[in-house]
C-alpha cells in the first residue's frame, strides 16, 4: 500500500504540481470513492475516526508548510509519513468491500 502513496507523490512531482499547497484529504485524494467514503464513515465509527485522524494531520502539514512555522525536516518528514500510513490504512480498508 505504501507504493501506492509513492506513485501519487511520483506523479504529482512529474506533473509539477506544488504539493504544498495540494489537498491531500481523504476525498481528494480517493475521488473515486467518495460515496464508500461517505458509507463507511457513516457505518463504521473507528472507520470514521482514522479518516478524520488522517484529514487533521493533513490540515496541520499544510498550515505548517504555508505559514512557515518553525519546524525540523526531521519531524515534518516523520508527520508525513504518518499521513501515508494512515493513508494506506484507509485505502486497504475501502478495497475491501470493492
Amino acid at each position: 500500500m505504501a507504493e501506492f502513496a509513492r506513485l501519487g507523490s511520483m506523479r504529482n512531482e512529474q506533473e509539477g504540481i506544488d504539493m504544498q499547497s495540494e489537498h491531500h484529504d481523504i476525498d481528494h485524494e480517493f475521488p473515486e470513492y467518495h460515496d464508500r467514503l461517505e458509507a463507511m464513515a457513516a457505518e463504521d465509527p473507528d472507520f470514521a475516526v482514522l479518516v478524520a485522524k488522517h484529514d487533521k494531520l493533513d490540515d496541520e502539514i499544510r498550515e505548517l508548510e504555508e505559514m512557515g512555522e518553525p519546524i525540523s525536516d526531521e519531524e515534518l518528514e516523520k508527520m508525513k509519513f504518518t499521513r501515508i500510513e494512515l493513508k494506506d490504512r484507509i485505502y486497504a480498508r475501502l478495497r475491501q468491500g470493492a
